[in-house]
């Protein structure tokens, strides 16, 4: 039986707010992706990845948290949609899709992901569009999936069925769980007073009011595209001392110093949450949620940069113990799908 965690429950809650807990990645391919074979691919591969074909199933009071069962109506064209690109079909027009397709919520009745074939773009190109749920996994294990699915080869069907389980099971698992919880309150004061420390040793406090936090976050998206040369990057960190991920990080909270700058509202440093992965590495073979935050106090640099190039490192390095899982970070794919995929990285998005 395959529950949902705490972790897991938390991305569910979150959405309360209006925001959606969902990220996505966007394959461009240099030629036309036919719908059926897309369709195909899809159904082929998502064999190796059983949780792609699985929905969330809400237990009665008292049954414990949501269980993960098999959809016995899973249709691979409930997943994937064709979209043409409107003109002038180049990569603002294809993002302008993307944002549409990351935000539209997805339904919770089936398996929470979701797929958009983009055709029509400019140069005979088309692109592939992959939406996930957070509740479906945290960033390290999306990655995996969203690997897989572009560059994996098919999955076997064979596999055990997970089906409904009866009430008595369901009550049975749960009376299971408690108890291990209570074995576990003995340790918890301590795991409480670690934890406080831990967020409480940076010295964040709150982060003041301004135009990035000051009203609630609504459902809508815009997204652009930031290229870099990788190489260059990593050079500079190593000059340093830092990580391909302190660059990134001070990279944007500089650019938000400079939009706050712009707006007259001057901001000196920001208050930012760093995801902090506790998987050793990606897999499709653990999914779900391990993942924890760290706020740390980054500085903007004002419009030279020079503060935040100065003190990048020290907000997360002084945090995290050396041999803690290092903050999560984005990677990139080949894109073994019919024609080759081009990168492109573009915010709140992976790119292929």
């Amino acid at each position: 039986m395959q529950r949902l965690s705490a972790d897991d429950m938390m991305q569910l809650a979150t959405e309360a707010s209006g925001a959606r807990l969902q990220f996505a990645a966007i394959a461009v391919l240099d030629g036309a992706l036919d719908p059926d074979v897309a369709a195909g691919l899809l159904t082929a591969r998502i064999q190796a990845i059983p949780r792609l074909r699985q929905r969330l199933l809400r237990v009665p009071r008292g049954c414990g948290r949501p269980i993960w069962v098999d959809d016995p109506d899973f249709d691979i064209r409930k997943h994937l949609r064709t979209v043409r690109c409107p003109p002038p079909a180049d990569r603002a027009a294809l993002l302008a899709v993307a944002s549409r397709v990351i935000t539209t919520r997805l339904p919770m009745a089936r398996s929470p992901w979701t797929s958009a074939l983009v055709t029509g773009l400019a140069g005979g190109r088309s692109a592939l569009i992959i939406v996930l749920h957070h509740v479906l996994a945290d960033g390290l294990a999306g990655l995996a999936i969203l690997s897989r699915l572009v560059d994996g080869a098919a999955g076997s069907p064979g596999r055990p069925q997970v089906h409904r389980p009866s009430v008595a099971q369901l009550r049975a698992d749960a009376r299971a769980s408690r108890r291990r919880a209570i074995r576990k309150l003995p340790a918890l004061p301590g795991r409480l007073r670690q934890a406080v420390g831990e967020l409480l040793s940076g010295g964040t406090g709150s982060a003041a009011r301004c135009w990035v936090n000051r009203g609630p976050v609504g459902s809508r998206r815009a997204l652009a595209v930031a290229t870099a040369d990788l190489a260059a990057v990593a050079c500079v960190a190593r000059k340093v001392g830092g990580t391909v991920n302190d660059v990134v990080l001070c990279a944007v909270t500089g650019a938000l110093g400079e939009s706050a700058d712009a707006r007259g509202e001057p901001l000196t440093e920001l208050v930012v949450s760093i995801p902090i992965s506790a998987r050793p590495a990606a897999s499709t073979a653990e999914l779900g949620n391990r993942v924890g935050v760290l706020p740390v106090r980054v500085p903007t640099g004002g419009r030279s940069g020079n503060g935040c190039r100065r003190s990048w490192r020290s907000p997360v390095r002084a945090r995290v113990p050396p041999r803690a899982p290092r903050p999560c970070c984005t990677a990139r794919s080949s894109g073994r799908l019919p024609g080759s995929a081009r990168s492109a990285p573009s915010s709140g998005t992976s790119g292929w």
